[in-house]
């Protein structure tokens, strides 16, 4: 699946004519689409157009190198980055379930032979006598596909679109049963744990150690700002979210729950803040996916826990 910063190098990448090649057009083209589109949307956008995708392939019209889907209206839109001459480096089209579907992420998917259009049939209808109305039925019409379709077929059912990589986050102490994964630098031995572990999103021991004994004497909100600044920067801001779900899914495989030492609360604290939290939040600002704090039983049934928001700090940190 093509990540979000693939995406946006493409839709940055794109121009018609050559005055738009420079350095200085790319930079403004950025600039337009940080502007205009949010990570979050952009990542919906990938997310919902590779679910479309799945539904192409698996309607009974594709053997006759068609497919149509009927939709409420016509809500296409484009991404115009201020490209010379006009034009849109990408389309994005409305189906009847709210997905936002990318011209260019299905030709990627199919191939560029592959194309997709909103048609309309009008429909004559009679309300009263000698007075006509008209119905517009509205569907996304495509055609173009490649001989290779049950190859494209096999390709996406490899590709966990339904966003349960993670099932959410918990304690040790919390989580009795379910695919666990450690994320704390002990691998959760101390309490007792012994199972999978992924230390690379663990807090650097320096970041732990200053926290722990807060030799500067930080009231406890300056404390955890620090906290969610330093692991920002250390761990955060040069990481790939949706790289890393995907390194997690080979891994790990689907409904991870990650663990932590912390007990979870509603209101932040330093007993209740916890790295795994700012993790989830972070991968929700980028994503679109929500992960809750849960417990489990020892059959691995889980129950989602109230528990504070962390992306309004998030959202200041992110450039």
């Amino acid at each position: 699946m093509i990540t979000l910063n693939e995406y946006k190098k493409a839709l940055i990448d794109f121009y018609r004519y050559q005055i738009d090649s420079t350095s200085e057009k790319r930079k403004e083209r950025e600039f337009h689409l940080k502007r205009q589109f949010s990570d979050e949307t952009l990542n919906k956008i990938i997310h919902d157009t590779y679910s479309f995708a799945k539904d192409v392939v698996n309607s009974n019209t594709v053997k006759y190198n068609y497919c149509s889907f009927d939709i409420e209206d016509d809500n296409t839109f484009g991404i115009f980055l201020n490209i010379s001459g006009g034009g849109g480096s990408d389309y994005i089209y409305k189906d009847s379930k709210s997905r936002l579907i990318s011209d260019s992420i299905l030709r990627k998917i199919f191939g560029n032979s592959f194309f997709i259009e909103v048609k309309v049939d009008e429909v004559e209808r009679e309300c009263e006598e000698d007075v006509l109305s008209f119905d517009y039925h509205y569907r996304l019409y495509m055609q173009g596909f490649p001989k290779n379709i049950d190859e494209i077929k096999e390709e996406l059912s490899k590709i966990n679109i339904e966003n349960k990589i993670i099932l959410g986050t918990g304690s040790y102490s919390n989580i009795k049963g379910g695919n666990t994964v450690s994320i704390t630098g002990d691998g959760g031995n101390a309490w007792g744990y012994f199972g999978p572990a992924y230390k690379k999103l663990a807090p650097k021991l320096y970041l732990w150690e200053y926290y722990d004994k807060n030799p500067d004497n930080l009231s406890e909100d300056d404390l955890i700002d620090w906290y969610i600044k330093e692991y920002y920067e250390v761990r955060l801001r040069n990481l790939d979210a949706n790289e890393l779900l995907e390194t997690l899914n080979n891994k790990f495989g689907d409904n991870i729950i990650l663990l932590c030492h912390e007990e979870p609360g509603k209101i932040m604290s330093k007993k209740t803040f916890c790295h795994r939290r700012l993790l989830a939040d972070w991968i929700e600002l980028e994503t679109g996916i929500i992960i809750p704090e849960i417990s489990t039983d020892k059959n691995g049934v889980f129950r989602e826990k109230e528990t504070y928001d962390l992306k309004p700090k998030i959202k200041k940190l992110i450039k």
